[in-house]
């Protein structure tokens, strides 16, 4: 009969649980490793795989030779210890690249002016430019309300239509319409208008649809017509909201992105005020300021509201015209997989938005290789994504489109197949919702 086996008389304890402040310490150590990652992402690629892209690279570009690429690569992944030698500190260690003077001021301008790169101005003139017609419309379509009676909505005499007063559900109609547009189908149709004709195109239809809004608007006299070009309008608004901040952020040096996208809320907010100081004027200048409906002034109270809805025709076709001059997101042309696929353009755009050629071929290199990993990603790519024998040159209208859709349809899929995604879009729609309830339009 066998015994019992021996109790066991290591008296090591059993592992314990990390506990919350372990937990906590290794996930603010990833964190830290993540955002210098994200800071310098070349910072911790190998050599050969460096190396490797840069030859593809620059098998691409005729024009470019690879020992510039090189140097602008290397500058890349020690940004940090380039500018402080621009700045005039010395290096511990000697560096394989030899900066030129006007190198190393580019390089020091462009962290600490917002404006050193010549290109820029032109491309933030146009996007706040682009705000403020967000904003100006907002408050024409606010201070419309107070003239509504003069397009056949009369709520002080509260119209009644089968026994249930209407005044107030075309008011409401009237008034809701370009929000609506601008949320569906207008900011979904950003992509696929990004797609065709870019970010700069793509704000020069919001121009002009706000511009063909502001005219039907200013003739309008029933408000039938009111609902049905605020309804153009809305597509124009959400296009734009959508693109705008995207041209900003792709042309912008890193340093500067953040503050060049929030210059968006800024200018939108400076659009509202100034448009309400313009309808301010426009009631008083045609003594309509205190005046009520069913009075003598209806005549200057529908000229009122004519000038008030037609104000954003304006702005409307100052950005029209700024589209003119600015400049086309370089990543627009780096897309794989895209139409528009065009390195060569891409490197053009950047020499005349950054100082030195240098800087060109630095975000040249960073942008192909974020768009190389991104095309690299399992998850943002499917069975339904174009091949690249699909986007040969001399596509057919009807065949571009098909292509534009079916590319618009698979970024659309990757927002809800990775959790990150569906994080920011629904802390983004909460805010964004939040924010929007707080106004009020009458």
């Amino acid at each position: 009969m066998s015994s019992p086996p021996p109790e066991s008389t290591d008296d090591t304890p059993p592992p314990r649980t990390p506990t919350v402040k372990r937990r906590l310490q290794t996930w603010t150590q990833e964190q830290i490793g993540n955002r210098v990652g994200f800071a310098d992402p070349l910072a911790t690629v190998p050599e050969h795989e460096l190396r490797e892209g840069i030859r593809i690279l620059s098998g691409k570009l005729e024009s470019v030779e690879i020992s510039e690429l090189e140097r602008a690569v290397e500058v890349a992944r020690v940004a940090d210890v380039y500018y402080d030698v621009a700045k005039g500190n010395t290096s511990d260690t000697p560096l394989p690249v030899t900066l030129t003077e006007s190198e190393k001021l580019s390089l020091v301008a462009e962290r600490e002016k917002l404006f050193s790169q010549r290109g820029m101005l032109v491309i933030i003139c146009t996007v706040s430019l682009a705000a403020f017609l967000q904003g100006h419309v907002q408050s024409s379509i606010n201070a419309g309300t107070l003239f509504a009676n003069n397009v056949g909505i009369d709520r002080k005499e509260s119209e009644i239509t089968n026994g249930k007063s209407t005044a107030d559900w075309k008011l409401g109609a009237m008034n809701a319409s370009p929000f609506l547009a601008a949320a569906f189908p207008g900011a979904p149709l950003s992509l696929p208008v990004n797609y065709c004709v870019g970010r700069r195109g793509a704000l020069g239809l919001s121009a002009v649809l706000i511009i063909a809004s502001s005219l039907g608007s200013a003739f309008a006299t029933r408000w039938e017509e009111i609902f049905g070009a605020r309804i153009i309008g809305g597509l124009g608004m959400g296009i734009k909201a959508v693109s705008a901040p995207i041209l900003a952020s792709e042309t912008a040096v890193g340093y500067w992105r953040g503050s060049t996208i929030l210059a968006w809320q800024l200018w939108v907010a400076c659009g509202i005020m100034i448009g309400f100081v313009v309808n301010l004027v426009i009631a008083a200048a045609a003594q309509t300021l205190h005046s009520r409906p069913g009075n003598d002034t209806d005549d200057r109270r529908l000229l009122t509201f004519q000038l008030i809805l037609g104000a954003p025709l304006v702005p409307a076709l100052l950005l029209a015209v700024a589209v003119c001059f600015c400049y086309e997101s370089p990543r627009f042309y780096m897309r794989p997989n895209t139409p528009n696929y065009n390195l060569a353009r891409a490197l053009t755009i950047l020499e005349k938005v950054r100082d030195t050629r240098l800087q060109a071929l630095r975000d040249l290199f960073l942008i192909w290789w974020s768009n190389k990993e991104l095309a690299n990603d399992d998850d943002a790519t499917d069975d339904t994504t174009p091949q690249s024998s699909e986007l040969d040159a001399g596509l057919s209208y009807a065949a571009r489109a098909h292509v534009v859709f079916k590319l618009s349809a698979g970024q659309y899929k990757t927002l809800f197949k990775k959790r990150r995604l569906r994080n920011a879009i629904w802390s983004t729609c909460t805010v964004a919702l939040a924010q929007q309830l707080c106004g009020s339009m009458y």
